[in-house]
């Protein structure tokens, strides 16, 4: 059985989610879920998942069962919010750890590093801040 969205329509702090379900024999019939938007908010659940939490709860309750009006419960709203929530953690274990930056006890591992011209400049008794020659290739 397909389900589609038709639309919605808001009374107070209840949003009503019409859906045409299509049986297998293309016969059609018009479903809507009611999702309690405070509950949803007390749940962390972003308003645009709404839709596919009812549409999930069409899919997952059998044919038989599936009423012109359904409500999506609190315990739904509960149980998905926890899926939800064991996806961001198993995504947070995923990524690799940030590696602080370590730096070496002994001072001359920490002196700046001399660029090699710059210490055969100083090395040598010419002015370093002659303009170099001009070469042509």
């Amino acid at each position: 059985m397909n389900f589609i969205l038709l639309g919605f329509s808001q009374d107070k702090n209840v949003r009503n989610f019409r859906f045409e379900a299509i049986a297998d024999d293309r016969s059609r019939r018009s479903i809507v879920v009611a999702a309690d938007l405070p509950v949803a908010r007390r749940y962390s659940i972003p308003t645009q998942e709404l839709p596919l939490i009812c549409r999930r709860l069409l899919e997952t309750t059998p044919q038989g069962d599936a009423s012109a009006s359904m409500v999506l419960t609190e315990a739904d709203m509960r149980r998905y919010a926890g899926e939800r929530q064991a996806v961001i953690d198993m995504n947070a274990l995923k990524r690799k750890p940030h590696r602080p930056h370590v730096t070496r006890p002994d001072s001359a591992a920490n002196a700046p590093a001399v660029a090699p011209r710059a210490a055969a400049a100083a090395a040598s008794p010419q002015n370093i801040w002659t303009t170099p020659t001009r070469r042509t290739w």
